[in-house]
């Protein structure tokens, strides 16, 4: 995304990006870790609703501080 003052001007649209050392953005950057241990890169999409609610269930289950 080298070019994206270009594309946020031609798509007239805003362009964020999320920063590690900004304190809301840690939110996101967690979720998605969190989410790669159930679902790692290149597998495919839950096919199922029992598995994102099961995998919701163990990520609200967890502790605070694990």
């Amino acid at each position: 995304m080298h070019e994206w003052k270009d594309v946020s001007v031609a798509g007239d649209i805003d362009i964020y990006s999320v920063t590690h050392t900004h304190p809301g953005n840690a939110l996101p950057v967690n979720t998605n870790g969190l989410l790669r241990q159930y679902f790692p890169k290149g597998t495919t999409s839950p096919s199922q609703r029992l598995d994102l609610d099961w995998v919701a269930t163990e990520l609200n289950d967890r502790p605070e501080n694990a």
